[in-house]
């Protein structure tokens, strides 16, 4: 019995120390990762139009380096930023992190519908457009 208390000690402990790992565990800077795929928006857009499934076994989980047309900003009350390439309906919706958001809030504010930009972030797959993560403006 002693045996088997000490064992499921040492295992809540494990479960613990684990847990906390992850837990705190920092997440990848993206500015500094390498992309997986360098595509422009209306190629990325044309492939997830043509074949959705196909879309999301290329794309999903990866790191994408997208450059496109900057369709519009739109900004929320807890300071998160959704950039949108080529279209708002049927486009590529870009969320920057709201630290992240606050650090280019004067570039995001300086820039114009129309204009050229690149934005890396992770890809999540589509809803009414492509969604991508923890993106980050590419210089």
């Amino acid at each position: 019995m002693k045996k088997l208390i000490i064992l499921a000690l040492i295992l809540v402990i494990s479960a613990s120390g684990v847990s906390l790992y992850m837990y705190f565990k920092p997440s990848r800077d993206l500015a500094k990762v390498k992309p997986d795929i360098v595509i422009s928006a209306k190629r990325f857009i044309e492939d997830y139009a043509s074949d959705e499934t196909s879309g999301n076994e290329k794309y999903v989980g990866k790191i994408i380096e997208v450059s496109g047309s900057l369709y519009g900003i739109q900004n929320t009350v807890k300071g998160i930023s959704t950039i949108f390439l080529e279209d708002d309906f049927f486009g590529i919706s870009c969320s920057l992190d709201s630290v992240y958001s606050v650090s280019v809030k004067s570039i995001l504010d300086s820039s114009k519908e129309g204009s050229p930009v690149s934005i890396k972030g992770r890809c999540n797959g589509i809803l009414t457009n492509i969604q991508m993560s923890s993106c980050v403006l590419v210089e």
